[in-house]
């Protein structure tokens, strides 16, 4: 009678594992996001790839029938609220089209903890050129296209105790014209020692 016991308990304490391994690795996602599913000849796609995990070997879709007009863009983001950490890392991309028609935007691939992770392909219409691709007073036109920041990591993959350096830049191009900068909120880097580091007045460099 106690072996029964003891091999039920055991049964159960393996089952227990086996469900929380799977719902740790079904925590880990990899998705892609466009900016729209529907443009014209001339407009532009915004394409982000986003994950929570931090990966490696990135592989973008080859993005046949577009023209990549910028990307790469790198972006991390890492907060700790209530003792809850969130992270998440962009891999963004500008295309245009190159020709009509139902474009499929393939799968991009990273590895996040030895597994290969895939995003969904994203049909894409393409229509013929539009009379007026963006309004150029939108607010968010402008900033989506003309203003960006970026941070710059030395060093995505560092071991412990080992320092790593971010730099934010910020690019702009007109019609945004900025004259001064200064920051307003510091991000938080959760498990993180940091320490800023004073570079006096911001330039701004043509």
């Amino acid at each position: 009678m106690v072996n029964m016991v003891k091999s039920k308990a055991l049964s159960f304490l393996i089952l227990i594992s086996i469900g929380f391994s799977l719902h740790l690795k079904a925590q880990v996602t990899f998705d892609a996001k466009v900016s729209k599913k529907r443009l014209g000849l001339n407009e532009r796609l915004r394409v982000d790839f986003v994950m929570n995990e931090n990966g490696d070997n990135f592989v973008p879709p080859a993005f046949t029938n577009f023209l990549v007009v910028s990307g790469p863009q790198q972006s991390v983001n890492r907060s700790w609220v209530n003792g809850v950490s969130s992270f998440s890392k962009t891999y963004t991309y500008f295309l245009t089209p190159k020709s009509k028609g139902i474009i499929n935007l393939s799968q991009a691939e990273i590895t996040i903890n030895g597994e290969v992770y895939k995003t969904s392909p994203i049909q894409i219409e393409v229509t013929g050129a539009v009379e007026k691709p963006n309004d150029p007073n939108n607010i968010d036109y402008l900033t989506d296209e003309n203003i960006r920041l970026v941070a710059e990591i030395s060093n995505s993959s560092p071991y412990l105790n080992e320092g790593i350096t971010i730099v934010y830049k910020l690019y702009f191009r007109n019609p945004i014209s900025i004259t001064d900068v200064q920051e307003l909120e510091s991000p938080s880097y959760g498990d993180f020692w940091s320490s800023k580091i004073n570079i006096g007045r911001a330039q701004v460099n043509p």
